[in-house]
């Protein structure tokens, strides 16, 4: 009865779109909530039920409307009467949780969840939390407790008497295995606990698809990072086959983002676009950072491949993110879970300590004081004169450039001769032909902005100059005289400092508006990296050009 009166409202939503937009967008959101209530009143009667919905809402809702899904899952725990349904709503949004790379609300709702089933006799459902905790632990590098938990989980589908249910823990639990075996870089142990997983599910009565379609996704991943690309491409093939019968979800955007790869090794450009555009569809609309990560490095080579630099950054720049996300919530985690070890270290050692350190302190304090004046003027003196060295090669710089430009007239004998007496001091280390064409696309690098964008990387730079990183790498070390990463940290700098000198403005800006123009991911990097390069921090460098800006204006 209420199936076919949920038919009625959606076609009665039918006619009536027809007569008001606005309408419909009501009406819309009206047959949703029934169809939602709707199902959770089945679930509450069928565990068949129950299952279809969680499957729909974690494969397919999470990935087309994430806070939809957190609001059936929290939905499935309010009207939840038994500690087995209880749980699974719990497990439903600690999986979701664990997908948008929250793992400090997946984990408080995994502890939840197993606090509700531990005091019962189901086996089933405490098996799959156990193994949850121990795949949340392991992806935290927590190996201790991820083993602890393995064991539980192990030692608790034993007990398990239902022999297809049993072989489905125990595929699910090789497979787990096998993920955590290409961590440590394992591959061919991973492999064997997918064959180990698969003879399990092979066990089962109507194995799940989406179990099937990630055992082949293992073995693409494990034969491709062994470098077997013809069985990876088979496996990945077979992966992609069994997803036909599943909605889009985060297996196949990683699938796609496997074949994609495979065509990127291979150069195939027209089939690496087709995969990767595929991967991304899905990634864009997903809120799995996993997913996301693996899409972004091997949207990274695609890039590279077809050396498309705005493309290269702007991934890049979305990898940052992602991976920053990621780490976050890890650290979050974390840092939360010892801190209450900590403070309790604390309070002991600060009792024990106070004493002596305001002793010791004191004694300090005095020393300080005794030698501050004297340190102080010195390190002005020597801050001074750098900031007047730094200003003296600024000004040269420009009247170089001011040179070159009006003996433009004789570049190639310019360029014979500046070649002719660096070659005295370097060794060579590619032909003559392939070095000038890199240090002319090198200059027309620093000649631009590109260097201040936050994303820039050597593989980047390698693509903007045509060639290979480690050749690129080679000609900055020998022609620039420093590595890759102090190299655009010091053209970084310089620019900041030829801001500060010749637009005032940028004076009034704080120092993290500055960080971000020359390209810094944080303003204490920024300052590190100006100091190195100046010997004086940011603050007093730009003391200094206004009191040097005043001395001008008296002195004109």
């Amino acid at each position: 009865m209420e199936s076919r009166n949920l038919k009625y409202t959606l076609a009665s939503d039918k006619t009536i779109r027809k007569n008001s937009d606005d309408l419909f967008i009501s009406m819309k959101k009206s047959a949703l909530l029934i169809f939602s209530f709707t199902s959770i009143l089945v679930f509450s009667q069928n565990t068949e039920a129950y299952n279809k919905i969680y499957n729909k809402t974690f494969l397919e809702t999470a990935q087309k409307d994430f806070p939809a899904a957190l609001k059936v899952a929290d939905s499935l725990f309010l009207i939840s009467e038994t500690p087995s349904f209880k749980t699974k709503s719990l497990m439903l949004s600690a999986n979701l949780y664990f997908q948008k790379g929250n793992v400090e609300k997946a984990m408080e709702l995994a502890l939840k969840a197993k606090a509700i089933i531990e005091p019962t006799d189901e086996y089933l459902m405490q098996s799959k939390i156990y193994g949850f905790l121990s795949s949340l632990y392991m992806d935290l590098n927590l190996y201790k407790q991820s083993k602890e938990y393995f064991n539980k989980c192990l030692k608790t589908s034993d007990i398990i008497e239902d022999k297809n249910i049993s072989n489905n823990i125990q595929g699910v639990i090789s497979q787990e295995r096998a993920q955590a075996e290409i961590k440590f870089k394992n591959y061919a142990q991973s492999i064997q606990y997918v064959k180990q997983s698969q003879k399990h599910l092979n066990l089962v009565k109507d194995p799940q698809p989406f179990l099937l379609a990630k055992n082949e996704s293992l073995l693409g991943e494990n034969f491709y990072l062994l470098k077997n690309d013809e069985a990876s491409f088979d496996h990945y093939q077979k992966a992609l086959k069994i997803t036909d019968a599943i909605p889009d979800s985060y297996i196949k955007g990683i699938i796609y983002s496997g074949l994609a790869r495979i065509y990127i090794d291979k150069k195939d450009e027209i089939n690496a676009k087709k995969y990767i555009t595929l991967a991304q569809e899905i990634s864009n609309r997903s809120q799995f950072l996993a997913l996301k990560k693996e899409v972004n490095e091997t949207s990274e080579k695609y890039y590279q491949l077809t050396k498309d630099l705005d493309g290269l950054l702007e991934v890049q720049s979305k990898q940052e993110v992602v991976v920053e996300n990621i780490q976050k919530q890890k650290d979050s985690f974390v840092d939360k879970s010892i801190v209450d070890l900590k403070k309790e270290n604390v309070v002991v050692k600060e009792e024990i300590s106070t004493s002596k350190i305001i002793i010791l302190g004191g004694s300090i304090c005095l020393v300080f004081a005794f030698l501050y004046f004297l340190i102080s003027r010195k390190k002005h003196r020597r801050d001074f004169e750098n900031f007047q060295k730094i200003m003296a090669d600024l000004h040269a710089k420009v009247q170089e450039q001011e040179k070159q430009m009006q003996v433009n007239a004789k570049p190639k004998e310019i360029l014979t001769e500046n070649k002719a007496q660096f070659l005295k001091t370097t060794e060579k280390i590619m032909i003559d032909s392939t070095e000038l064409k890199l240090l002319k696309k090198l200059e027309k690098f620093e000649n631009s902005t590109l260097f201040t964008k936050n994303s820039i990387s050597l593989s980047t730079l390698s693509t903007y100059c045509e060639t290979n990183p480690r050749y690129l790498s080679n000609v900055i070390n020998s022609h620039k005289g420093k590595d890759f990463n102090n190299y655009i940290g010091e053209l970084r700098i310089n620019y900041i400092i030829e801001k500060l000198e010749r637009v005032p403005k940028y004076r009034k800006f704080k120092i993290a508006a500055l960080a971000e123009e020359a390209g810094f991911s944080s303003s204490n990097k920024f300052a590190t990296v100006f100091k190195k390069v100046t010997h004086i921090s940011p603050s007093v460098f730009i003391k200094y050009v206004e009191e040097n800006e005043e001395k001008e204006e008296v002195s004109t």
